[in-house]
């Protein structure tokens, strides 16, 4: 079920975002951004409940929103860099080891 948070709150974020990119002025964006705000943090505040940890729950909505952003700009055809990549590959370690048990 954390995952299921994490990946609301990411979705929710990276089409935020996107929305930006339309360069809008931000009053007209502002009925989309408040609620959304407020949906994100909720999601925030469901995966900080479900995690044994702080530390955990960052891991968590931080993996879940690098891989929508990287998923969302191949999307739109455009390029990522190397440094993403290694961020990503990071993350995904950091997810990983979150459930090593020696």
């Amino acid at each position: 079920m954390i995952y299921f948070w994490g990946v609301i709150g990411g979705i929710i974020a990276v089409s935020i975002e996107a929305l930006f990119t339309l360069r809008l002025p931000y009053v007209k964006l502002l009925p989309f951004v408040i609620p959304a705000a407020v949906a994100i943090n909720y999601a925030v505040y469901r995966i900080i409940l479900a995690s044994p940890s702080l530390v955990s729950a960052f891991i968590i909505f931080g993996f879940a929103t690098a891989t929508l952003r990287v998923v969302a700009s191949l999307a739109l055809s455009q390029k990522i860099g190397i440094g993403t990549w290694f961020g990503l590959g990071l993350m995904l370690m950091a997810n990983v080891t979150r459930h090593w048990k020696p």
